[in-house]
């Protein structure tokens, strides 16, 4: 995705902060990239002081992707990927509001879970069966991030991808 921003000249981007804790070792591909305006800081949304890079760079959008994925796994270790994604998804939205910038949270189509009809963002809430509690976590953390949006007018766009393997 970083790499594709830099073919996008009627874009102004200023610069790409990416925050992590680099824990995946998923991360290498990122330093061979073109796109030149990119930093990387690693930090731990529930422990670091990220309001810094809110208040010093001037962040207008966020595009979420801190979280705990491995679904499987999940099962093993459900408190410890709720305080890590919930956490860090309530830090991120309550600072996306307090300094106006627009957040897009990248949910998972794993809310769904198994069903004999066809479903998509418009289902009702009653049909989504998340089989997993990283399932369970993602639908959660949208129901917050919903919340935020019509209390508190949160900027939020809301994707739920699919897996890719």
């Amino acid at each position: 995705m970083i790499e594709h921003l830099s073919g996008l000249k009627h874009i102004n981007i200023r610069n790409i902060y990416v925050l992590d804790n680099f824990l995946t070792q998923r991360y290498c591909s990122l330093f061979n990239n073109k796109f030149k305006k990119i930093k990387f800081y690693e930090v731990n949304i529930l422990k670091d002081n990220i309001e810094y890079f809110f208040k010093n760079f001037k962040i207008s959008y966020v595009v979420h992707l801190a979280a705990i994925t491995d679904a499987t796994n999940s099962f093993n270790i459900e408190n410890d990927l709720f305080k890590n994604n919930l956490g860090s998804t309530k830090i991120i939205s309550r600072l996306c509001e307090k300094f106006n910038a627009k957040m897009i949270f990248i949910s998972s189509t794993s809310i769904y879970g198994k069903n004999n009809s066809i479903v998509d963002e418009n289902t009702e809430k009653k049909f989504l069966k998340p089989q997993s509690p990283y399932a369970s976590c993602k639908l959660k953390e949208e129901d917050y991030l919903l919340k935020r949006f019509e209390k508190n007018n949160l900027k939020i766009v809301i994707f739920r991808f699919g897996t890719i393997c």
